[in-house]
């Protein structure tokens, strides 16, 4: 593969050439690359699942950078030589999984933050977990007694400044209550988690099993 930066011939020029070579134009730069071979083989199942994910991460790209909080997200995240677009897809493609969160009680606000785990390199043991940047679009937080039953539920609100979503419930949060946490990301990926309170008698959670 070869590229050129300044080139009177290829400016402007895309596609197919002669027959013999592709021209690809990637942040101002013209990309030469091969002619793609025909596949004539029927695809297998795996290229089948390959083909919607990449369908569904242009689909994320494309609609990523319209959205001004999103495009400039991802503009930070590329790397040198990549769009926000390219950012946008690989995060789309890929996927980071299941974000972690960490979670705070203040009487009866709870508030949920997006964390990162920084390890030692080379697969070393955990240095320490940091705030991440926010990628959920929706924070629902729910109050369930332990016998099971919902008693209260409601959408967290995004503060910009402390890059946390936040909840107040009308009903005091109780020893005997439990905390679902339900997120999802900006690719539409939900989870759900609970938090139960520490017997110590400190107003502390930790995560369970939701199969416990």
């Amino acid at each position: 593969m070869a590229t050129s930066t300044t080139n009177v011939l290829l400016h402007g020029v895309y596609g197919k050439v002669g027959g013999l070579f592709v021209v690809r134009q990637r942040n101002g730069k013209a990309v030469i690359c091969k002619l793609p071979k025909p596949y004539e083989k029927p695809p297998t199942k795996g290229q089948l699942q390959n083909r919607e994910r990449f369908r569904k991460a242009n689909e994320f790209a494309k609609t990523a950078i319209l959205d001004p909080e999103k495009k400039k997200y991802y503009a930070a995240k590329a790397k040198p030589g990549q769009s926000a677009y390219n950012a946008a897809f690989k995060d789309a493609f890929h996927g980071e999984g299941i974000p972690d969160i960490g979670l705070s009680v203040d009487q009866q606000t709870v508030t949920v933050q997006v964390t990162k785990k920084m390890r030692r390199p080379r697969g070393g043991g955990l240095l320490s977990v940091k705030p991440a940047r926010a990628r959920l679009q929706r924070v629902t937080i729910y109050l369930v007694h332990r016998s099971g039953y919902e008693e209260e539920k409601g959408y967290a609100v995004f503060s910009e400044k402390s890059q946390a979503w936040a909840y107040t419930f009308r009903g005091k949060i109780g020893a005997q209550n439990m905390l679902r946490i339900t997120t999802e990301d900006w690719m539409g990926n939900v989870s759900s988690r609970v938090f139960i309170r520490k017997e110590s008698g400190k107003v502390a959670y930790v995560e369970r099993a939701l199969n416990e």
